[in-house]
């Protein structure tokens, strides 16, 4: 049974041990990565989160599906995927999940700076949410977020 480690603020050496962790969820025989349709939007490289439990409990990372679902909430938080659209924490359903890795749109957020999932699982977060921003033609939903350590405002 793996034993992880249960912080969201970990240090580098556990931030290792959750990479390794995600490696074997994404490995050759770990869960089923692929595009996959939901309403009239496909999206790229993803799994589902039901079947990313059946595999922690088939793989002996956790006795129950209780379990599972709580280290998949762990990884969440330490960014070792993320929802694809930041709308869930992890769930035993029929959700879409990625891997930062396979985000169609990481080096688009490479070069804006830090990912929501990333920013989230950082300490120091003060607020969160969704806003309105108007665009030139209709208002768009932007995801916010202010650090307080930083003193920094994301969107």
């Amino acid at each position: 049974f793996f034993s992880p480690p249960t912080m969201a603020c970990s240090s580098r050496s556990n931030a290792m041990a959750w990479q390794e962790l995600g490696q074997q969820l994404k490995g050759e025989s770990g869960v089923p990565i692929q595009d996959r349709s939901y309403g009239f939007r496909t999206y790229r490289s993803v799994f589902v989160g039901s079947e990313a439990v059946d595999w922690m409990v088939n793989n002996e990372f956790a006795n129950t599906r209780e379990e599972a679902v709580l280290l998949g909430q762990e990884m969440l938080q330490n960014d070792v995927f993320h929802h694809v659209a930041y709308d869930h924490t992890f769930k035993d359903e029929y959700l879409f999940y990625r891997f930062p890795e396979d985000d169609p749109l990481d080096q688009k957020l490479k070069q804006q700076g830090p990912s929501v999932a990333s920013l989230l699982a950082d300490c120091g977060v003060t607020r969160a949410g969704f806003v309105l921003r108007k665009g030139t033609l209709f208002w768009n939903k932007r995801y916010l977020m202010i650090k307080q350590d930083e003193g920094k405002l994301y969107y």
